[in-house]
């Protein structure tokens, strides 16, 4: 089973899990610890107010505020008072350079720059979210339409954003100090192939095998394996959702291909992987 490093503490009604986005809803108090380095996460206060400590820095974040925490830091998030919290798990961006810009950055358009660490986010932005939190809310499965909701996220805030600040705030994705790991990690979701996967950072599969055996103490072929099944089992314990869709979102072609897969290598079928929490 998935071991997952994402902590809440008191009994705080967490979370609804939707593809890269996470709704937290957190009481007076609680606190979400993530020790995933994978990814840059951008937070946004749907509600209330936080405070974020990470790497040495702690700042607060209010009601339609964003803030952007880089690869390679884990942080905690503390609510002051009731708070909803989206993060938005984010890898590679991989936009086109010909987005138009809001003209005016004190416009109700624009994304400004309240502080090193926070933003406030334009109406246009705020539109998004609410759109976002509805879908996740109402329990609406598609993973293809929260693909949609990402990209057109991640293009409002260039958008929205003067250029100097977009380069700012996406400057995480360009550091050349981020650890081999966190870019393989960062990678894994969207590729299973070894192949895929060297290619995707620039590598020859024969130097790639060798710099992952070396950082990661097993073959790429068998890690990606692991992590795949690690993949499968939490969603379908977080997703009650029927098998076909599950193959589908899983990107299996089949329901029997996907209970193959199960079978195979977590020793026991998706249907049976789906019905334990249930039973638990």
């Amino acid at each position: 089973m998935l071991e997952t490093s994402n902590i809440i503490c008191k009994e705080c009604q967490i979370t609804k899990n939707c593809s890269r986005f996470k709704l937290l809803n957190l009481s007076d108090g609680d606190q979400y610890h993530s020790n995933d380095i994978s990814h840059c996460t951008l937070l946004y206060v749907y509600s209330g107010k936080i405070n974020v400590s990470h790497h040495k820095v702690n700042y607060d974040i209010s009601y339609h505020q964003l803030s952007i925490i880089g690869f390679d830091k884990s942080y905690i998030l503390k609510s002051e008072g009731e708070s909803t919290v989206m993060l938005f798990f984010l890898t590679d961006p991989n936009l086109k350079k010909d987005v138009l810009r809001i003209p005016d950055c004190n416009s109700v358009y624009a994304t400004t720059k309240l502080s090193l660490h926070v933003y406030q986010a334009s109406f246009l932005i705020n539109d998004l979210y609410s759109n976002i939190y509805e879908l996740i809310n109402s329990n609406v499965i598609s993973m293809e339409l929260l693909k949609v909701k990402e990209l057109e996220l991640w293009l409002l805030l260039k958008t929205t954003m003067q250029l100097e600040d977009f380069k700012n705030f996406s400057s995480p994705f360009n550091s050349k100090r981020i650890s081999f790991k966190t870019k393989v990690l960062a990678k894994t979701k969207d590729y299973k192939t070894v192949s895929g996967l060297a290619k995707s950072l620039g590598m020859n599969r024969s130097y790639f095998q060798r710099l992952f055996k070396s950082e990661f103490g097993e073959s790429p072929s068998d890690w990606l394996i692991k992590h795949r099944c690690e993949y499968i089992v939490e969603y379908l314990h977080e997703n009650d959702v029927p098998l076909k869709v599950a193959a589908e979102e899983l990107e299996f072609s089949s329901m029997s291909q996907l209970s193959d897969y199960c079978r195979k290598y977590i020793g026991k079928t998706a249907r049976c992987i789906q019905l334990e929490l249930k039973h638990a």
